[in-house]
C-alpha cells in the first residue's frame, strides 16, 4: 500500500501542475485538481489515525509528495526548450495548499528555501555560469532558450485560461437557458 499511495500522490502532483483547473467528479462531489494532492494526503492521514494505514506508509507518501514537487519545480527538463523546472507562480509549493493556510506555508517554505538554496545551487547549474565560448554565443543561446521557455509557459497558461473561460461561459449559458 505504501508504494502505491506514494506513486498516486506523485501522479496527483504532476496532474496539478498540468491541469490545475480541471474538475474530477465523483457522483455529485466535484474536486479541482488544485486540491487533489492535499485531499489525498488527508485521506491517508485519516487512514493512518484509524489504524488502516501504517504510519511509515504515510511518511513515505509525504516524501513522495515533496519529492515529486521538487523534481517538477527544479529538475524536469522541457523537451522543446531544454529549460529546467517550472518556475511559474501557479506551481509554487504554497499553491498545493488551500487559501486559509497558504500564508503559513509560504513562510515555512521560504525559510526552507533559504536553508536549502546552497544545496540547490550545487545541484543546479546557474543559467549565467555557462562558459563564454565562441565569442559569447553561449550567452545568446541561453537567452534564446530562456525566452522560449517563457513563451512556452505563457502559452500553456493562456491555453488553460481559455479552456476555463470556455467552460464557465458554457456553464453560464446553460444556466441562463434553463
Amino acid at each position: 500500500m505504501a508504494t502505491v499511495a506514494g506513486l498516486n500522490l506523485a501522479l496527483l502532483v504532476a496532474m496539478k501542475q498540468q491541469i490545475p483547473e480541471h474538475e474530477v467528479g465523483f457522483s455529485s462531489v466535484k474536486l479541482r485538481m488544485n486540491y487533489a494532492p492535499l485531499t489525498y494526503i488527508l485521506v491517508l492521514f485519516v487512514l493512518a489515525l484509524i489504524g488502516q494505514l501504517n504510519p511509515v506508509a504515510l511518511f513515505f507518501s509525504l516524501i513522495c509528495f515533496h519529492s515529486s514537487w521538487v523534481y517538477l519545480r527544479y529538475f524536469k527538463t522541457h523537451d522543446l526548450t531544454g529549460a529546467r523546472g517550472d518556475s511559474s507562480d501557479a506551481f509554487a509549493f504554497a499553491t498545493l495548499f488551500p487559501d486559509p493556510i497558504r500564508p503559513f506555508v509560504v513562510i515555512v517554505s521560504n525559510v526552507l528555501h533559504l536553508v536549502c538554496r546552497p544545496v540547490l545551487s550545487l545541484l543546479l547549474p546557474s543559467r549565467n555560469s555557462a562558459p563564454v565560448a565562441n565569442g559569447g554565443k553561449q550567452d545568446l543561446v541561453n537567452s534564446i532558450t530562456q525566452e522560449r521557455a517563457s513563451s512556452v509557459d505563457a502559452e500553456r497558461r493562456r491555453q488553460r485560461a481559455m479552456k476555463t473561460l470556455d467552460e464557465r461561459l458554457a456553464g453560464s449559458q446553460s444556466d441562463s437557458a434553463v
